[in-house]
């Protein structure tokens, strides 16, 4: 098993959706300053990490629409996001930050969505999980959105 690394610059808010998740799984995302720019971290939506039970639009931000759910970065906080809906997780005072995103899909009482952060600047870290209600069937996305101020990195594993 060789560890490798996609690495992936946001334009105005991009947003990626994965493939429909087969059974249950989990992931980390690293954040880091774009060096290339100086992005203010507090200045609106930076980042958002999480789940759909739809495919995203490329210019759909995570946690702003009722399919997504997602641990999001904006205006120098993160959050739970949900419907446009915000949760203040904690301050994000500097990058890089790592987030591990873990979707239980097999409960009865609805999926799981449990999350790590770690913030690299004072090593702090925050964990928290969320049961989803969604009494349908239906398929679930790994969703993530990155803005031109970021550039995220994904772990593969091949």
């Amino acid at each position: 098993m060789v560890n490798k690394c996609l690495t992936t610059w946001g334009f105005n808010s991009s947003s990626f959706t994965a493939e429909p998740l087969a059974h249950s799984a989990m992931w980390s995302v690293t954040v880091e300053r774009n060096a290339s720019q100086l992005g203010d971290l507090k200045t609106g939506y930076i980042f958002g990490v999480g789940i759909s039970f739809e495919k995203l639009l490329a210019k759909e931000q995570v946690g702003m629409n009722s399919a997504s759910y997602g641990i999001v970065c904006t205006g120098g906080n993160l959050v739970y996001a949900h419907n446009g809906k915000i949760e203040q997780l904690m301050r994000l005072d500097g990058l890089p930050v790592s987030l591990t995103v873990y979707c239980k899909t097999d409960q009865s009482e609805g999926i799981i969505l449990a999350y790590t952060v770690t913030d690299a600047t004072w090593g702090d870290v925050l964990k928290g999980k969320k049961v989803l209600d969604q009494s349908q069937q239906c398929e679930v996305f790994p969703v993530f959105t990155v803005s031109q101020r970021v550039k995220m990195q994904f772990p593969t594993y091949v």
